[in-house]
């Protein structure tokens, strides 16, 4: 057995591979945490944000997607079931209005979805 075996065989191994994977995604991130929206999709990530601001804000029904237009069916926005926007919103209730929170439980999102796609790889 080579010692490249010798070191995938190793009980540690997943554990330090998936904390090393952690890390140089934080790593990658880090800056990007304490940004405004930016980019091409930043109407889309506005507008997911007014979702969760009004959650934590105003009515706080799952049912009831608001977002800031008036015009339309006084702001009533259902495009998707708002099960992460509620999340999100349930955090700010609990800590503040922070855009920090919503861009650590998105990335925490994007890791669990990982770990859960990990074994079929």
């Amino acid at each position: 057995m080579n010692k490249l075996q010798q070191i995938i065989n190793n009980k540690w191994f997943p554990f330090l591979f998936v904390t090393f994977a952690i890390g140089i995604s934080l790593f990658q991130h880090y800056r990007i945490f304490t940004l405004d929206f930016i980019g091409v999709h930043s109407w889309r990530q506005t507008q997911t944000q007014t979702v969760i601001l009004n959650f934590a804000n105003q009515d706080f029904s799952i049912l009831n997607p608001h977002i800031n237009d008036l015009t339309n069916n006084n702001g009533l926005y259902r495009m998707e079931f708002p099960l992460m926007q509620w999340l999100i919103a349930l955090f700010y209730k609990v800590f503040g209005n922070h855009l920090l929170i919503t861009r650590v439980f998105l990335f925490c999102i994007t890791l669990f979805s990982g770990f859960i796609s990990w074994p079929m790889c």
